[in-house]
C-alpha cells in the first residue's frame, strides 16, 4: 500500500489542549500563524531565552528570503508538468525533463531547509529545534507548496480531546504528546509510534481517541486521496 512520505518542511503538526472540564467534542484550537512560534505560551513552552528568540527571528528571517524564491519556481515548474501530465497525446521527452528541472528545484530547497534546521540546531536543543520546525517551515512554506508539490496535506476536520487519567490527573501531569501516524484515503488515522510520550495513561488515551474518534480530509496528491504520514501533537493541560 503506498504512503505518501512528506519532507521535514512539510510534516504537519496539530495540536489540541485538554481542559480538565470535558466537553463530547471541542472545536480545534486556531493554528498559529506565520511568526506564531514567537506566541508567548510557545516560547514559555520551549522554555526559549529572549536572547534565544532574537537569533531565531534572524534564522526565520533568512529563511523566508532565501527559500521564498525556490518555493515560487517550484510552483512554476511543477504547473508545468501538471499541463504537461493532462496533456493528450503526452509529449514523454518534454515531461522527462521537466520532471529533472523540478527534481533539481526541490534538491536545492531541500538543501536550504536542512540549512536552516542546522542553523536553529546551533541555537537550541534538538527537542525545541524539532518543535520549532513544525510552527517556521509551514509558514514559510504555506504560499507556496501545496501548489508547488501537488500535495494537499491532511486537515483534521473532528479533534475530540483525549480524556485524561486519574493518576495523571492526581499527579498533575501536564505537557505535550508527539505521535507518528498515517491518514487513510478514508479519513481515519492509525497511530504508528510514539515519539514524546507522558506516560500515566496519558499516551493510550491519546492514540486511542485519534484512532477511534478523530476524522480528516485526506491528503491527495495531484487530487487523488493518498494515505499520508504524519506528526500530530496532544498538549495535556489542567485549569
Amino acid at each position: 500500500m503506498r504512503i505518501l512520505l512528506m519532507s521535514l518542511a512539510q510534516v504537519f503538526m496539530l495540536s489540541c489542549t485538554l481542559m480538565t472540564q470535558q466537553a463530547p467534542a471541542l472545536p480545534a484550537p486556531p493554528q498559529l500563524q506565520q511568526g506564531g512560534w514567537k506566541d508567548p505560551a510557545f516560547i514559555r513552552e520551549l522554555q526559549l531565552s529572549q536572547a534565544q528568540v532574537g537569533q531565531i527571528e534572524q534564522v526565520f528571517q533568512a529563511a523566508q528570503r532565501d527559500l521564498a524564491p525556490l518555493y515560487a519556481e517550484q510552483r512554476r515548474s511543477n504547473a508545468v508538468l501538471q499541463n504537461l501530465m493532462q496533456a493528450d497525446p503526452i509529449d514523454e521527452a518534454r515531461i522527462l525533463k521537466q520532471i529533472e528541472l523540478l527534481a533539481e528545484s526541490r534538491a536545492v530547497s531541500l538543501k536550504a531547509e536542512l540549512l536552516v534546521h542546522l542553523s536553529l540546531r546551533k541555537v537550541c536543543g534538538y527537542e525545541q529545534t524539532t518543535k520549532l520546525l513544525t510552527q517556521i517551515m509551514p509558514a514559510i512554506m504555506a504560499p507556496a507548496m501545496p501548489v508547488a508539490t501537488g500535495i494537499r496535506q491532511p486537515k483534521a476536520i473532528y479533534q475530540p480531546m483525549p480524556p485524561y487519567t486519574d493518576e495523571a490527573r492526581a499527579n498533575r501531569i501536564e505537557g505535550t504528546i508527539v505521535l507518528q501516524l498515517i491518514v487513510h484515503r478514508d479519513g481515519t488515522a492509525a497511530v504508528s509510534k510514539v515519539l514524546k510520550g507522558l506516560g500515566y495513561g496519558l499516551d493510550q488515551n491519546a492514540i486511542e481517541t485519534i484512532e477511534r474518534r478523530w476524522r480528516f480530509e485526506p491528503g491527495t496528491l495531484y487530487g487523488q486521496p493518498m494515505e499520508v504520514q504524519a506528526v500530530v501533537e496532544v498538549r495535556y493541560r489542567l485549569h
